[in-house]
């Protein structure tokens, strides 16, 4: 049996943690640690260079869906890609 107590409330805020490795743009060495926008950043980056399904470590939802639009006209590939990249990010 389940009893559930109605008359207590609690709401507690996650910060979720953001500090994770730092990735040198140019060199793509791994050298200290960054958190907050940095990271937020970082990680977009990240998102947007990963062609999503590409690789197996990553799962179905990370990364960007660009080659199909590889060769398409630039009209639709205008049309579709805005949505491709906020699909990445969301």
């Amino acid at each position: 049996m389940v009893t559930i107590n109605t008359n207590i409330i609690s709401i507690n805020p996650v910060d979720y943690a953001t500090k994770t490795y730092r990735v040198d743009q140019k060199s793509g060495r791994i050298g200290g640690w960054i958190d907050g926008q940095e990271a937020a950043q970082q990680s977009a980056r990240k998102i947007i260079q990963t062609e999503r399904y590409a690789y197996d470590i990553y799962s179905n939802n990370y990364g960007v869906e660009l080659e199909p639009l590889i060769g398409q006209h630039k009209d639709y590939v205008a049309s579709v890609l805005e949505d491709n990249l906020n699909d990445g990010l969301t």
